[in-house]
């Protein structure tokens, strides 16, 4: 009723998971998607996200670490090899069963992150 949704509707001490929700959509530094745990990243949001990357891999390879990649998609067998460091994500892994019309041999997970 005439509410314009243009201020913080949370205090930060009060609810900081609400309020930091707030600052994030109302700064226009990220749009929710519908689908679970997935953002969109703002243009602005983008930018910050690349110069801490940047920072973040200054300091890493000073100390003469090098990147990697590793595959977005995992099978259940190498998954089943990293369930120590997976045991907290079991629950929330995401696995893909079909591709176009038909089924995977295999189904295959997304990878979990941390």
């Amino acid at each position: 009723k005439g509410e314009t949704l243009l201020a913080l509707q949370w205090k930060k001490k009060e609810n900081f998971p609400m309020w930091y929700s707030d600052v994030i959509v109302l700064s226009e530094m990220i749009s929710y998607y519908n689908i679970s745990g997935c953002y969109i990243l703002r243009p602005w949001s983008y930018k910050i996200w690349d110069l801490m990357q940047g920072w973040f891999n200054g300091q890493i390879q000073s100390l003469g670490v090098e990147n990697c990649y590793f595959p977005l998609f995992v099978s259940k067998d190498r998954l089943e090899k990293e369930k120590d460091h997976v045991e907290g994500f079991a629950a929330e892994v995401a696995w893909v069963t079909k591709s176009g019309d038909g089924d995977l041999a295999m189904p295959i997970a997304v990878r979990p992150t941390s």
